[in-house]
């Protein structure tokens, strides 16, 4: 139960992807890399996330106990003492940051500090503010510009242009998710931004957004991927992807259609981060 447990503090589906998401940030530099290299930057990425997650769960365990869609977690339902979470949230930070380390100190860098926004800045400001989440979508996008200059060094190039692509989509899934759950943070006492803006005015800047993502995506896959297949899931995703959010317009349930739609962009990230992955590891064989 203890491991199970443990393994719930590092939301393992979200390292995982980060992990991957790295893989293809450093694949997209150099896609003749060493497959040592490709699993140090998967690992040491999806252990930060990891570690990341596990601290946040420390330092918001009252809050989470207070919301029904958190207060079944190991720490909010008393099941692990913080003190534990704590000593596997520093082995995780250290162990994914000494791999990083090994193959770019730039990689090294960006990660530390995607660590201290997340945990030190955006967790803390989440109760004070609802444009908190600025600052949260930094380290957010960080895990493909963490592969990229794990490979390279920099923090150029298509590096930073996927780094802005996460950057661009975090939006709408957060907005949906605060339509959504509304109800759940003003539990918790955490402002969000419907109740600063309004309803209206977010539903707009989440389709503006999306259509954003869109023409990035397009860009992206147009200028960085050697592959015709990448630019036709780029466009076929992202116009999918600006659909659902379009629905929004005509929706009679509000908070129905913003759980849809979070799921949608679980499924749009997987399916574009799944297919760059594959197209590009296609030159390796």
């Amino acid at each position: 139960m203890v491991l199970k447990d443990c393994i719930l503090l590092t939301k393992p589906i979200i390292s995982l992807l980060s992990g991957i998401c790295a893989v293809t940030g450093y694949l997209l530099a150099d896609t003749q890399a060493s497959w040592l290299s490709l699993a140090l930057a998967f690992a040491g990425a999806a252990l930060a996330v990891a570690a990341a997650s596990i601290l946040n769960m420390v330092m918001e365990r009252d809050t989470d106990a207070r919301m029904l869609r958190t207060h079944k977690r190991p720490l909010a339902d008393g099941r692990l003492q913080p003190f534990q979470a704590l000593a596997l949230g520093i082995a995780a930070a250290l162990s994914g940051l000494a791999l990083l380390a090994s193959l770019s100190w730039t990689a090294f860098w960006l990660t530390a500090v995607s660590l201290f926004l997340y945990d030190f800045v955006y967790t803390p400001l989440k109760r004070r503010t609802p444009y908190a989440f600025l600052v949260g979508i930094i380290p957010g996008a960080a895990p493909p510009l963490i592969g990229w200059s794990a490979a390279t060094g920099t923090l150029t190039g298509g590096g930073l242009g996927f780094f802005i692509l996460f950057l661009i989509w975090q939006i709408p899934h957060i907005l949906a998710i605060y339509i959504y759950l509304g109800a759940d943070y003003h539990r918790a006492g955490i402002p969000v931004l419907p109740d600063r803006m309004g309803l209206g005015k977010v539903l707009w800047i989440s389709l503006a957004f999306s259509t954003a993502l869109l023409g990035l995506s397009v860009v992206f896959a147009w200028r960085y991927i050697p592959h015709a297949g990448a630019l036709v899931v780029a466009v076929m995703a992202g116009a999918w992807l600006l659909y659902r959010n379009a629905q929004c317009l005509w929706s009679l349930d509000l908070e129905g259609w913003a759980k849809s739609f979070m799921r949608s962009t679980l499924i749009y990230l997987s399916l574009l981060v799944a297919s760059l992955t594959l197209f590009l590891g296609t030159s390796r064989w």
